[in-house]
Order: C-alpha cells, then sequence, then structure tokens
C-alpha cells in the first residue's frame, strides 16, 4: 500500500504555509506528484512479490479528482498497469436519499474524469 501522507504530510504543510485543511491537501497531492517517479520505481522493484498496489489518497476526493496532481498520478499508474479506481462510500452516512444521491454523483464524476475500471 502506498500512502501519500507519509511522504508529505499536510498537517506539516498547511503549517508551514499558513493553509487551511484543504490547501494542505492539495499541497502535499502535488509535492507527490512531482515524485511519482519514485513510486513507480518502487514498484517495479516489488513486481515479483506483489499481486496488488493499493494506492490511498488523502482528503477530499474533489482534491485528488479534479487537481491536476491527481490527474498525472492516476494516468502514470494507468499507463504503467492495469489500474482500478475504487470508490469506497461510508455506508452508515448514507441512510439518507440526499446523502446516497451526492456519493453516487461523485462516483459518476470519477468514472467520467478518469475513464478507469470502477469499483463501488
Amino acid at each position: 500500500m502506498v500512502l501519500v501522507d507519509p511522504w508529505f504530510p499536510f498537517i506539516h504543510r498547511a503549517d508551514r504555509y499558513n493553509l487551511g485543511p484543504n490547501g494542505g491537501i492539495l499541497t502535499a497531492v502535488n509535492l507527490f506528484a512531482t515524485r511519482f517517479d519514485q513510486v513507480l520505481t518502487l514498484i517495479e522493484k516489488r513486481q515479483a512479490t506483489t499481486k496488488y498496489v493499493l494506492v490511498d489518497t488523502p482528503g477530499q476526493i474533489e482534491i485528488f479528482t479534479w487537481s491536476a496532481s491527481g490527474t498525472i498520478i492516476t494516468e502514470s499508474l494507468a499507463q504503467s498497469w492495469p489500474t482500478v479506481l475504487v470508490y469506497v462510500v461510508d455506508t452508515p452516512r448514507t441512510t439518507s436519499p440526499v446523502t446516497f444521491m451526492s456519493n453516487m454523483l461523485h462516483a459518476c464524476s470519477m468514472l467520467y474524469k478518469t475513464r478507469l475500471p470502477f469499483l463501488l
């Protein structure tokens, strides 16, 4: 599993640059994208012993899905290996129709934006 936060903790970025939580997350994702070649190299080295690689993206899905750095990361993975997006729904919070539809619209927007196989 590849986690973004240990590479660039967004809390430290938010404090250092006087950003709010979303600004800190966006800065962390942007910095992570600048070094994503290192992640691809790490995945290549472990390819013989690893069947699956999970990349956990930080924070708000909109920040990752609609930012340039999120696109760079997603497309880099998709060009190198079979890639599937997994959208995890917080089921206890989707009991109301409004929340459920909000989650489904987020899922549809991710599917449309990335055009990758999608697991909901």
